[in-house]
């Protein structure tokens, strides 16, 4: 299956005309202007993942009361959170899940760069999720896209840098 393509040269034609001749090849350079829409399009599908899986009650998010199965992801780019509800049973399912994304995708999770943030848990409940996800533990608070984030509520001394930088940028 797919050998039809080997060897071969293809064009993509739009709007009637066709463009130039290439050969079909795997991956994407650095700074190809691909990358963004293809890395969208497989974290829609990682995210997809999350949710059937949440749906299915192998794992759950935070405040499932709120949404059904709970929040789970938070993404922008390439910066996720996945949040996780205290269980561990269902914290090893979502590492086998991570495990067969990384598999399916080709993709690489970096769980050295990954922090296990714990909301209410002891220190022993903790080092069993950065056991089970191999990657150390963090603390609030932290930042996500420049805001910081925090278990309890934020001042507006914890914001106004960010606002700083958005009115400086608006400013020039």
């Amino acid at each position: 299956m797919g050998e039809w393509l080997e060897g071969g040269s293809i064009c993509v034609r739009l709007n009637d005309v066709n463009g130039g001749y290439f050969k079909p090849g795997k991956g994407f350079r650095q700074g190809d202007p691909l990358s963004p829409l293809l890395f969208n399009l497989v974290a829609n599908v990682f995210t997809r993942m999350l949710m059937k899986a949440a749906g299915e009650r192998l794992i759950t998010g935070l405040l499932p009361e709120v949404r059904d199965g709970g929040i789970i992801i938070l993404q922008y780019a390439d910066d996720t959170l996945l949040f996780l509800d205290n269980n561990l049973d269902k914290a090893r399912a979502l590492k086998w899940m991570l495990s067969c994304f990384e598999q399916l995708s080709g993709l690489k999770i970096n769980y050295d760069k990954s922090d296990l943030v714990p909301i209410g848990m002891d220190h022993e409940e903790t080092k069993n999720f950065a056991q089970i996800f191999c990657c150390k533990i963090g603390s609030f608070p932290f930042k996500y896209l420049g805001v910081p984030l925090h278990h309890s509520k934020l001042g507006s001394e914890d914001l106004q840098p960010v606002v700083d930088k958005i009115l400086k940028r608006v400013a020039v």
